[in-house]
C-alpha cells in the first residue's frame, strides 16, 4: 500500500552459519512513503482473570464492518507473550479497531463460538492511547430453529 510502514519480524530465525548464534528479535522496517511511522500501541490480554499468552491481536480500519473478523485478516498483527502483553510499533496517526482472538486454527480470523474473542468497543488511536486492556470471552452459541411453519391458503 502507498505511504505505509512495514515491519517484518524474524524473531530468532536468523542464525550465524558457523556457530548457529541467533540474532535475537530481528526486525526489518521499511516504508513505501517518505517517512517511517513511529507510533505504538501496547496492552495486555486476560482470559477469565488469567494471563492469556499466544493470543492474536489485530488492528482493523475504523470503518470496517463488524463481520470483517470472519472475512479478512487484520491490517496489523501482534501476539501476546508469556505475560499476556502485546505491542504494535511503527503505526500511523490514525484510528483502528482492535480485536484479540484465541486463534486455535491459525487462520488469522475469528471462527465463531469455537474461539475466544476480546475487543474494545471504541476505536483507538496510537497518538492518544496509553495501555489497552482486552478481556477474552467465549460466545454462547445460540441454536435457532423453526418452531412452526404455516402456509397461507389463497
Amino acid at each position: 500500500m502507498p505511504n505505509t510502514t512495514y515491519k517484518l519480524s524474524f524473531g530468532n530465525s536468523i542464525v550465524d552459519i558457523r556457530e548457529s548464534n541467533a540474532i535475537q528479535n530481528f526486525e526489518y522496517v521499511f516504508s513505501t512513503g517518505s517517512i517511517i511511522d513511529s507510533l505504538a500501541i501496547n496492552g495486555f490480554v486476560v482470559s477469565s482473570n488469567n494471563i492469556a499468552s499466544n493470543i492474536l491481536v489485530g488492528l482493523y480500519l475504523p470503518n470496517s464492518e463488524d463481520s470483517i473478523i470472519y472475512k479478512e485478516k487484520p491490517l496489523y498483527i501482534s501476539k501476546t507473550d508469556v505475560d499476556g502483553k502485546f505491542s504494535f510499533r511503527y503505526l500511523p496517526d490514525s484510528p483502528f479497531k482492535i480485536i484479540a482472538i484465541k486463534d486455535d486454527n491459525k487462520n488469522l480470523m475469528y471462527d465463531g463460538s469455537i474461539e475466544e474473542i476480546g475487543f474494545n468497543i471504541n476505536t483507538i488511536n496510537p497518538a492518544d492511547t496509553t495501555l489497552i486492556h482486552l478481556k477474552l470471552f467465549k460466545e454462547k452459541p445460540t441454536k435457532q430453529f423453526l418452531k412452526k411453519m404455516l402456509t397461507p391458503e389463497y
